[in-house]
């Protein structure tokens, strides 16, 4: 009898250890899967210093997700989430579809760099365009899973750019966007959303708001031709909140910054019809009066 009891005894606790190890390991699989996944979704290098889960609470939270800079720009990443949390519907905890109420996220930053003919951003969403052709799962992986998530909040996004100003010397600019609201963030696909998507999903929102405030702070050739790359990400309707004004971005981010950049290149039209008017009544006034040309033989 008291062989059984101890064999029991052994087993629980092989059991407990067991259980312990698997918890443990839990998170970095998870931070494998994250930063592969993510970096599928994005076209350059996802990094995450932490994450932990916690199967019996229904929740995860991250630390330091980081977005590489495209190749042969300074910076080491162009943005950096410092914080993110979400936690599962724990009704729907074993379903095939995890539900998520809200992902929160506090505290990113942004660092774009403008050169002679590109910029970081724009690389970054052509990247981001062309992986979209390739969002299924790889056979044989545990990253398959789906989850339905109904809200994304992102507060805190620090935003720096490096602008080359026509015939000028490089420019800083720097902002602050209060908070970016997701609502349906799987709107369109029924089955949910893999963890590329997502993370893909999580970078759109942000990049969206960026481009919104850089069309209007900067506009000209930093934002030239993102229209189309930024509509592609197919983020649903979102609001932008700064200041305490809120700015709706659904699907018109397009037609708002074709307008600023027509309308500033109307400006400039305008400020060089202006100078050369200028230059002509110079010319005027040194030659003694209005200048005709000469009579022909």
């Amino acid at each position: 009898m008291k062989i059984v009891v101890r064999a029991s005894v052994v087993l629980v606790l092989l059991l407990v250890v067991g259980v312990v190890i698997a918890l443990f390991s839990l998170d970095s699989v998870a931070k494998g899967i994250v930063e592969r996944q993510g970096s599928r979704a994005v076209g350059t290098a996802v990094g995450l210093d932490s994450i932990s889960i916690r199967p019996i609470a229904g929740s995860a939270s991250i630390a330091g997700l980081s977005v590489a800079n495209p190749e042969g720009y300074r910076a080491p990443s162009i943005l950096r989430v410092e914080r993110g949390s979400a936690a599962v519907r724990l009704g729907s905890l074993l379903s095939d579809r995890p539900e998520v109420p809200e992902i929160s996220i506090d505290g990113v930053k942004v660092s774009i760099e403008q050169r002679i003919g590109s910029s970081n951003l724009k690389e970054l969403l052509a990247g981001m365009e062309s992986a979209k052709g390739d969002q299924s799962p790889d056979a044989g992986e545990r990253d398959a899973q789906r989850f339905q998530v109904d809200r994304l909040v992102i507060r805190n996004i620090g935003v720096t750019a490096q602008i080359l100003p026509v015939g000028g010397g490089v420019s800083d600019l720097s902002f602050t966007i209060d908070e970016v609201e997701v609502e349906n963030l799987d709107e369109g696909n029924a089955q949910g959303l893999l963890m590329n998507e997502l993370v893909g999903k999580v970078v759109g929102a942000v990049m969206v708001a960026v481009v919104e405030q850089l069309a209007i702070k900067a506009p000209g050739e930093l934002v030239a031709g993102l229209g189309n790359l930024v509509d592609s990400l197919g983020i649903p309707d979102a609001t932008m909140k700064i200041g305490g004004a809120v700015v709706d971005l659904g699907g018109g981010i397009v037609e708002g910054a074709g307008k600023v950049l027509e309308g500033a290149a109307e400006g400039i039209g305008g400020a060089l019809q202006g100078i050369g008017e200028g230059i002509g009544k110079g010319l005027d006034d040194a030659f003694g009066g209005k200048r005709e040309s000469p009579e022909s033989p």
